[in-house]
């Protein structure tokens, strides 16, 4: 456990800064005018999830004239559990913004394939 100490002469502080959804120990102890008193039992929390970062590294395989394989990697901060990816593709087209959408759900694979249709 890394140390962070912080003065405070009330029974009470915020921990702030902290990443999410990690977990973090905390003990406690008190000073007095002979020093330093013993440690409590120490506690556990986990913070909370914040949205992930983007995912890396996409890339496509064109497996045939109306198939492209898709992958990517998984976001270098989960902040979380991932539950979900969403893929929008389109046509090339400054007119024509992506026009369709998949949700995937995290336990399918990271590479899967879009049929044009």
């Amino acid at each position: 456990m890394i140390a962070h100490l912080l003065d405070s002469k009330v029974p009470s502080v915020e921990l702030t800064n902290l990443y999410p959804y990690c977990d973090y120990e905390m003990k406690v102890c008190a000073y007095g005018a002979q020093g330093e008193g013993p440690y409590s039992s120490p506690v556990s929390c986990r913070t909370h999830q914040e949205v992930p970062s983007e995912p890396g590294r996409l890339a496509f395989n064109v497996v045939s004239s109306t198939v492209t394989q898709l992958s990517w990697a998984e976001p270098a901060e989960t902040n979380g559990e991932i539950t979900a990816y969403e893929v929008c593709y389109g046509l090339v087209n400054e007119d024509n913004p992506p026009s369709h959408s998949l949700d995937l759900l995290c336990r399918t694979l990271k590479a899967f394939i879009l049929v044009s249709g």
